[in-house]
């Protein structure tokens, strides 16, 4: 017999990846225990940390009566399979992906689950995402251009006052703070291992909506994000490797192949000038890491075609017109490191 909490409150896991957390990490824990949600259990999943957050995540785990389990990585898997790892341990209907930089607001939740339980056509749900001390808007949805760039969208505080619909249509969720159908997950995938991290939410959140799903942003949920406390110790060239490498693969595994052929030249282009951009600025980071992100690419085009056919003839119900008219047409930050 399935309880009646279990039908109003059904069981949301949360995963938290951490590596090298430990300065944020027992925030992130006492404020996700103080979530006003009858049903969810916590699933950290630690990639090999060695600063003392396994400790840390272990004495909390004695000391709290939430349900959290601890699930030790040997090593860095990254933030998508650290994430994978999670979701095949959970027995929640619903995900929630948070950063261990987070701290949830106690009603963060429960809102985002009601949307999902209302409108099954709703595939994922942002929280508004505030800075650390609530006084700017960290991101109001992903947003994306033709080539892949995509960020997070940024609004004034005083434009957010204005804001009169709470649920707003977005092209992505941040994996910072969002909840997905677990059901859905088994429809499309998780997040792509190869991505290890950066845009491997834009990338599910893309092949949701090529499912026929949409991804919404609730204003009724929110979190705040120390934004990039992990990333940081990734070193820049590393960023921008993963960045560039996940922005060719995600159009290449998930365009159709006429949008994919107007799309390659401007994107080879693109690049081109941001390596010259490298070189001229005297930034051998940058020209590195995009010239290593196309090697990548070409290295392993056997995985990006496979995961590509799968996709264009397994996943794909919408098509390119649709999912273009929620991109925008012109390039993002012509000639940023990012």
């Amino acid at each position: 017999m399935v309880a009646s909490s279990d039908v109003e409150f059904p069981l949301v896991s949360v995963i938290i990846v951490n590596f090298n957390g430990q300065a944020f990490m027992k925030n992130c824990l006492v404020s996700v225990s103080k979530t006003a949600y009858e049903n969810f259990e916590v699933l950290v999943v630690d990639n090999g940390s060695t600063d003392g957050s396994v400790k840390l995540v272990k004495s909390f785990i004695k000391q709290s009566t939430a349900r959290i389990k601890l699930i030790v990585n040997p090593k860095n898997l990254g933030f998508a399979e650290g994430n994978n790892i999670g979701i095949g341990d959970s027995i929640g209907k619903y995900i929630a992906f948070l950063n261990n930089d987070t701290i949830v607001d106690p009603n963060w939740l429960q809102s985002m689950v009601a949307l999902l339980e209302k409108d099954t056509q709703i595939a994922c749900v942002q929280s508004l995402l505030l800075s650390k001390n609530g006084l700017k808007v960290d991101s109001y949805g992903g947003t994306i251009d033709i080539f892949g760039k995509a960020e997070d969208k940024v609004i004034s505080m005083e434009n957010l006052k204005l804001a009169t619909n709470s649920k707003i249509e977005i092209f992505s969720a941040c994996a910072a703070s969002m909840v997905v159908r677990k059901s859905v997950l088994k429809e499309v995938g998780y997040f792509d291992p190869k991505f290890f991290a950066y845009f491997e939410d834009v990338d599910l959140c893309w092949r949701m909506r090529l499912h026929g799903y949409i991804v919404v942003l609730d204003l009724n949920s929110v979190v705040y994000h120390l934004r990039s406390a992990t990333s940081k110790k990734f070193g820049r060239r590393l960023f921008n490797f993963h960045l560039y490498k996940n922005q060719l693969a995600m159009l290449i595994k998930n365009y159709e192949l006429k949008s994919l052929v107007k799309t390659l030249p401007g994107i080879f282009s693109l690049y081109s000038l941001r390596v010259l951009n490298g070189l001229i600025r005297n930034d051998a980071h940058l020209s590195i890491a995009v010239l290593k992100a196309l090697s990548w690419n070409v290295k392993n085009f056997p995985y990006l075609f496979r995961q590509r056919c799968y996709i264009q003839t397994c996943l794909r119900r919408v098509g390119d017109d649709q999912i273009l008219k929620i991109m925008e047409k012109r390039p993002k930050h012509l000639f940023s490191s990012s």
